[in-house]
């Protein structure tokens, strides 16, 4: 039996085998292999099929078996993982800077797999060219959106009553900003509520 490294050693030949197909990545954790391709294309499905057979095919002429009940195809919307990273992300003003980390690992995963750009490739030209604001910005976005139809339209009334413009007790040039009132907040968490952030965004 074939230690770890043996192992990694022993079936390395499987990267150039992948590497023939075009546009078809991979990831190998120990004795997991994982294809994936973006579904840019009608032929992106027929070549990972094809993929998936060479590397089928190897495994056999190299005594190593392929097992059936852990080998799956998953294919993942780009806008279903979007949405998700939009919904309700609201409340996410003022979590931890680790939160926003992972989500954002996310995002950049899934930018660099529509794009089909390399791990080393900088982040921030993949998401410009793709118009994705970051997830903090995204973040604040959806709160400087929601203030701004709250304050045009006064709807929705709950919403709208969090509202007071900033009333200043003496002239200043920013009383015509149209800024909102600050509330005092306390407590870390009080601070992540929509009263607190809108006025900040």
């Amino acid at each position: 039996m074939l230690g770890p490294l043996l192992f990694t050693i022993y079936t390395s030949p499987i990267v150039s085998i992948i590497a023939a197909f075009r546009n078809v990545h991979h990831a190998q954790y120990a004795d997991d292999t994982q294809l994936y391709i973006a579904l840019t294309t009608d032929k992106a499905l027929g070549v990972i099929s094809d993929c998936f057979q060479s590397v089928h095919r190897w495994l056999d002429a190299n005594g190593l078996c392929l097992n059936p009940d852990k080998t799956e195809a998953i294919v993942i919307g780009t806008t279903l993982v979007s949405s998700r990273l939009d919904y309700c992300n609201l409340i996410l003003y003022g979590t931890s800077t680790s939160n926003l980390n992972k989500l954002q690992r996310v995002q950049n995963a899934l930018a660099r797999t529509v794009m089909m750009t390399k791990k080393c490739d900088h982040i921030t030209l993949v998401l410009a060219r793709l118009h994705w604001l970051p997830v903090t910005a995204r973040i604040h976005f959806k709160i400087a959106l929601l203030t701004f139809k709250t304050l045009t339209t006064h709807q929705p009334s709950y919403i709208y009553d969090l509202l007071h413009p900033h009333c200043s007790s003496r002239p200043l040039r920013s009383s015509s900003h149209n800024l909102l009132e600050i509330p005092r907040m306390r407590t870390g968490f009080a601070q992540r509520s929509f009263t607190y952030s809108a006025p900040h965004i």
